[in-house]
């Protein structure tokens, strides 16, 4: 009798962890427009709670998270996340020059060669 793959585990750990009553409850807000860093940002603020036994935890678990994204960017420009299970974290996007880049940053240097040797091209550049 031929082997062929072992089946597949069991659907009970999935289906426990997608049950709805399972899911940490979330609250969003805006929190308006502002300029950061010389950029007009819009902030919205989440909440999620974890109730209270879900985790091992006696009490409710409350995780905030704030996001300032540009929508002229297209990015996020500043973020804070506060897990009372892992702490705070922020990131923020600093020193943004809207202008064009200085054109020197594309230039290929003066002492860089390009040596073509039959099927393979090696590219070097001299050391000083």
């Amino acid at each position: 009798m031929p082997l062929g793959p072992p089946p597949p585990p069991p659907m009970i750990a999935l289906t426990k962890h997608l049950a709805t009553d399972e899911r940490p409850e979330a609250n969003t807000e805006s929190l308006g427009s502002q300029t950061m860093e010389g950029v007009a940002v819009t902030g919205v603020r989440t909440t999620r709670t974890i109730p209270g036994g879900q985790i091992g935890n006696d009490r409710p678990i409350s995780i905030v998270t704030e996001v300032w994204t540009s929508t002229d960017l297209k990015t996020i420009v500043s973020s804070k996340r506060n897990d009372p299970r892992m702490g705070e974290q922020t990131f923020r996007l600093t020193n943004i020059v809207r202008a064009e880049p200085d054109p020197s940053l594309f230039t290929v240097p003066a002492d860089f060669k390009m040596i073509d040797s039959g099927p393979k091209t090696i590219i070097y550049r001299r050391s000083q």
